[in-house]
């Protein structure tokens, strides 16, 4: 089969600070679409979809390299002419409306001479054997096949031809067809065009999604969500915390019903609190965060005395909510009113989808949605740190610890003798009277009350083992991300 090129505009931006829209020149690329035997035309089209997709960031680099090096890319020589090269002219919006200045004058297409408005004239140079342009006026889609009147087997050409139209016109059919994702859709999973369909016509069910449309977008998990997930196989109880507060406006009363339409507004801005763990369904994944586009109202609201308010409030429990439905949420936002008039809220979350300097964002963000404040659109993606941690080395990674640990001795601690005991972790409460002491020091000196800590924590470590050179492992926040 002979290999396409595809003629792109060359217009996509390689930095977000330039904006190629407005400016004119050639930014013309070409470069090699290969696409992969589909079992039918709908699976190929996906392939070809996938492959543009795959080559729109490299096409630039590609094209320019395999001209300007003499042994071409890798080996491949760029040399012309080439088999066939096609190009998507596209639409001219500007043309199409009724009370634009300029409009369309006489043909885009001559039948007669076979030249193409816009393209290129028919004395010029050819850049391949086959040239296939296609062109979009008044919402009809317009080709033209461009090749050497002397070329051999003229009759089979005109018949490839006729069969280009016979699948265009076939796969018009395809607009009534529910939509399905392709690979291109879910750039950061690992996955293949059978794991996606698993995970398309398995999975999603299982979670209450019927269809793509529902979907923003799939990722894979953090490693830091990886370990958390993990931990709550064994306890489902683990990473699971919630917070209460009251509600005290500036003026007037509380409006619950606005309360629990700004829960919605946040959830809606915060596609992280939109997203629902689901099993990897590729080879060396544990779990991925499928993103739906909405969710319906899920806010629990009651009203109570005020001596069972707190205690009410406690018993709705997430993981109970999620037994009785398919969409297992990360989150559950409770609202209580009291007899008298006061008004508290609890939200409960998954440790997975928000760390600690979470919930002072969360909050802020419902503080603006209830009192109409809150800027429009979606917020900062958390797919795109998981884009980041994905795209460093490992290799470089683990060669920077090795290299940190050099000669450190692990510090172990004694466990009791007794045999038979549980594995379990424990807790242990206690009172401590001296922290206005403990933030003035850290003022003085200034240190964070977190490196205090640490060193605290160091120095128990040397009684402990009895070692002068301690070492030990912390979490960091990680929001020190570009």
């Amino acid at each position: 089969m002979p290999t396409i090129y595809n003629e792109g505009h060359g217009r996509e931006a390689w930095d977000s600070s330039i904006d190629l829209s407005r400016t004119v020149g050639w930014f013309t690329t070409m470069c090699p679409l290969h696409v992969g035997d589909g079992s039918d035309l709908l699976d190929t089209l996906k392939r070809v979809k996938d492959t543009r997709r795959h080559l729109s960031s490299k096409s630039r680099s590609y094209f320019a390299e395999s001209l300007l090096h003499p042994e071409g890319k890798d080996g491949d020589t760029f040399s012309i002419p080439l088999e066939i090269l096609f190009n998507y002219l596209g639409q001219l919006q500007q043309l199409e409306r009724d009370d634009s200045l300029f409009q369309h004058y006489g043909e885009a297409f001559n039948a007669e001479t076979f030249e193409m408005a816009g393209d290129m004239g028919s004395k010029t140079p050819r850049f391949a054997l086959f040239e296939i342009s296609a062109l979009i006026i008044k919402d009809k889609l317009q080709l033209s096949f461009t090749y050497n009147k002397h070329m051999q087997k003229e009759h089979r050409i005109k018949g490839w031809i006729s069969e280009c139209k016979q699948v265009l016109e076939h796969m018009s059919r395809f607009e009534s067809f529910t939509p399905e994702p392709t690979l291109s859709d879910c750039p950061l999973l690992p996955i293949t065009y059978d794991g996606l369909n698993s995970m398309v016509k398995r999975t999603f069910p299982k979670i209450g999604i019927d269809s793509w449309g529902q979907v923003e977008e799939v990722y894979p998990c953090s490693p830091v969500q990886e370990g958390i997930l993990l931990s709550q196989l064994r306890d489902p109880e683990e990473y699971l915390f919630h917070v209460v507060f009251e509600v005290h406006p500036s003026e007037g009363k509380v409006d619950v019903s606005k309360l629990r339409k700004a829960w919605s507004v946040v959830v809606s801005r915060h596609p992280v609190l939109r997203s629902v763990f689901i099993d990897s369904n590729y080879k060396g994944g544990s779990f991925d965060q499928v993103v739906v586009k909405s969710l319906d109202d899920e806010v629990i609201e009651f009203q109570c005395p005020e001596s069972d308010a707190m205690g009410t409030l406690e018993e709705i429990k997430l993981r109970d909510i999620n037994a009785e439905r398919s969409m297992k949420l990360p989150h559950q936002m409770t609202l209580c009113k009291t007899a008298s008039g006061r008004v508290l809220f609890k939200i409960e979350m998954n440790h997975a989808i928000i760390d600690g300097g979470s919930v002072d964002l969360l909050l802020r963000d419902l503080a603006l949605a209830y009192s109409d404040q809150l800027s429009a659109g979606t917020g900062p993606l958390f797919s795109d740190y998981v884009k980041y941690i994905r795209e460093q080395s490992q290799e470089e990674a683990v060669a920077h610890w090795v290299k940190y640990l050099s000669g450190v001795r692990p510090c172990h601690l004694l466990l009791s003798s007794k045999k038979g005991g549980s594995h379990q972790l424990g807790e242990r409460m206690i009172s401590f009277e001296r922290f206005p002491e403990l933030q003035k020091f850290c003022e003085e000196n200034s240190v964070t009350l977190a490196n205090l800590t640490l060193c605290a924590w160091a120095i128990v470590l040397q009684n402990c083992t009895g070692s002068d050179d301690v070492c030990f492992g912390y979490p960091s926040a990680g929001r020190d991300s570009p």
